[in-house]
């Protein structure tokens, strides 16, 4: 949880606005894939996007997708209960082991060990707005590699 309420009202909105825009899937021949479109416009789309910026916020990020023949779903998994040092997933924020998730084909972990990310940084609001633009725009060159080829 962010304490700062101007910066938390910006990742908000930041988060909202990707949400928000329109993606599209296009295979080789530059098509839609319907399946694929599907996917998108479900509430466990948003959830994954949602859990990928938080990866850029908070240091690290998962989810274990729920796959089934007829459905996709996403349940997250609260970053305090991942251990990047050694890559598990732990019951207690304070263990320092616990379920590996390396190799487990179901789980999208995202951060680095190394990475120090805004919430653990103690850096004044001017520093941490600085460091939250070169952010966005990271993700907005993203974004828009991803719908400016349609």
């Amino acid at each position: 949880m962010l304490i700062d309420g101007v910066l938390a009202d910006a990742v908000s909105k930041r988060i909202d606005a990707v949400l928000n825009s329109e993606l599209t899937f296009l295979d080789r021949d530059g098509k839609e894939v319907e399946e694929i479109a599907d996917i998108m416009d479900t509430t466990d789309w948003e959830e994954l996007l949602r859990q990928i910026l938080n990866e850029r916020i908070y240091g690290r990020s998962g989810v274990e997708f729920i796959c089934t023949p007829d459905s996709f779903h996403v349940e997250s998994i609260p970053a305090k209960h991942i251990n990047l040092r050694n890559k598990c997933i732990v019951i207690n924020d304070s263990d320092d082991k616990g379920v590996p998730y390396e190799g487990d084909t179901s789980l999208l972990i995202l951060g680095a060990r190394a990475q120090v990310r805004l919430a653990t940084e103690g850096y004044t609001v001017r520093h941490l707005q600085a460091w939250w633009l070169r952010r966005l725009v990271a993700v907005d060159r993203t974004l828009w590699h991803a719908t400016a080829h349609r």
